[in-house]
């Protein structure tokens, strides 16, 4: 209802009103709980009989109607006829709060903003909505928001990684809708966050054959499949070691296994991996292990003196060829 008068009328014969303070109002989502649309002071009775007609000085549309009197006789007792219309001639614009939403990780899911005002019927709202300062083509009072893959959202959202022992990435958006009144100088926005959690790498698959193990060599088989959260591989880090080293490799995301040469014979190793994202690095994997074959000596000697020292033993002389 637009409310434009009150009428304040006496209901006993000693007691009025002589004068009030009139606020009208509305509740919103904001830190405070009311937003006072129009403050106005009247004049109330000036004796036992009159009944007097207040109009306001702007009639405004409101939820609420407080009066505070101010000066009485006798006491503060009256009676408060507010006169109102359906028909609003005089424009507003009321924008509620876009809600934050969650975006879930998957194929096929999506979230609707919807851009809620109360306006004057007679002048239909122009929407715009923005994504992080960014004009999007959606001009309707509602927007949805579809999931596409990880790196579609890493590309467009800002994404921090909770903890770094943690595979969480939280990534957001800011949206705001923005309501005008064609014509009119009226105009309001609101904003709401639209948050999806992405995830870093989990443990790669890491695999030795026994048959590709051999005395100086053995090759390492990898894989790991994102999931529909994780963004694609970028990179894999190979750490093998033994007693006395410690090595680390970094490989192309593409690969899926890798030759170890230059290994010592008959010797065990520890292996693990990781794996690299654009969101980050995973977690490593559990060490595995393997023992190289024996081989034969890579060099040949010729015996060069054989002498015999006593009758349990000889003495052998010999060179490297």
């Amino acid at each position: 209802m637009l409310i434009s008068k009150i009428q304040i009328d006496t209901i006993t014969i000693s007691m009025y009103v002589l004068s009030m303070d009139v606020y009208l109002f509305f509740k919103v989502q904001l830190p405070t709980k009311y937003y006072v649309s129009l403050f106005q002071q009247l004049v109330g009775n000036s004796n036992k009989a009159t009944v007097v007609v207040n109009w306001l000085s702007t009639p405004f549309a409101a939820q609420y109607v407080r009066i505070v009197p101010k000066a009485y006789n006798n006491g503060m007792c009256m009676r408060v006829d507010l006169f109102a219309c359906e028909d609003f001639q005089v424009p507003f614009l009321f924008i509620s709060k876009l809600n934050d939403v969650s975006l879930p990780a998957s194929p096929s899911t999506s979230v609707t903003l919807n851009c809620i005002s109360k306006f004057s019927p007679q002048r239909p709202p122009g929407y715009e909505w923005r994504k992080d300062g960014s004009v999007l083509p959606d001009t309707k009072s509602s927007l949805t928001i579809s999931y596409s893959s990880a790196i579609d959202i890493y590309n467009n959202s800002r994404c921090v990684r909770e903890s770094i022992s943690l595979r969480k990435v939280q990534c957001s958006s800011t949206y705001q809708c923005s309501v005008s009144l064609p014509g009119l100088q009226l105009k309001g926005d609101t904003k709401g966050n639209v948050t999806v959690i992405l995830k870093v790498p989990g443990q790669p698959a890491v695999q030795v054959k026994q048959s590709d193990i051999k005395a100086r060599s053995t090759t390492v088989t990898f894989s790991y499949s994102p999931g529909s959260d994780e963004a694609p591989i970028v990179s894999f880090y190979l750490q093998y070691q033994n007693k006395s080293f410690n090595i680390n490799i970094t490989l192309p995301g593409s690969l899926s296994s890798k030759e170890l040469i230059n290994l010592k014979p008959y010797t065990s190793y520890s292996i693990r991996m990781m794996a690299e994202s654009v969101l980050g690095k995973g977690d490593w994997s559990s060490f595995g292990s393997f023992t190289t074959a024996t081989a034969p000596p890579e060099v040949t000697v010729q015996a060069v003196n054989v002498t015999g020292v006593t009758s349990t033993s000889i003495y052998v002389e010999w060179r490297v060829i």
